[in-house]
């Protein structure tokens, strides 16, 4: 399955990324940690349907607003 996450923080070189579902209703709780482009951590718990090709459809723009 593909997910597509955002990125959330970065700090002392750590990005925290989460899933773009965060944001809407269901709150998704899958998250990434990455230092320097290698995973470290991942919470793999998604609690919705695989949404890469919905959104892979949409562009940057469509995918980068936030819900109303």
């Amino acid at each position: 399955m593909n997910f597509v996450y955002t990125k959330h923080s970065t700090t002392h070189g750590k990005t925290s990324w989460r899933c773009v579902q965060y944001f809407s209703l269901n709150r998704c709780p899958a998250t990434v940690e990455t230092i320097d482009a290698m995973i470290y951590a991942v919470n793999h718990q998604h609690n919705h349907e695989d949404c890469y090709e919905k959104l892979s459809k949409n562009n940057i723009y469509e995918m980068n607003v936030s819900p109303k």
